[in-house]
């Protein structure tokens, strides 16, 4: 979101979208592994496992098509905000370890 912001000031709003998208993107993808692994262990089944996680790929490729065919796509900024969940995770871990 801060990288969305800064783009949208000092690049054109395409920047700011193309991140927005990409940080999106990352995070239903994320919520989707999360709930289908839930739903597997709860469930204890291989078919449900494999379904739930060729419907995620699915998806993500579907989104990723869709999005490559938006005018307005920047590359770069779709992936600073695709990359944006596991660098926030990581800067997490990194200040925590940090203040502890």
């Amino acid at each position: 979101m801060l990288a969305s912001i800064i783009a949208h000031g000092y690049l054109d709003a395409a920047y700011a979208y193309s991140i927005m998208s990409g940080g999106t993107l990352m995070l239903i993808n994320f919520l989707g592994l999360a709930f289908f692994w839930k739903l597997i262990f709860i469930k204890k089944s291989v078919v449900l496992a494999i379904f739930g996680l060729t419907a995620k790929y699915i998806f993500l490729v579907a989104a990723l098509w869709g999005l490559s065919q938006m005018p307005w796509l920047k590359p770069v900024g779709f992936i600073v905000g695709f990359a944006s969940l596991p660098i926030a995770g990581l800067a997490q871990v990194f200040f925590k370890k940090l203040l502890n």
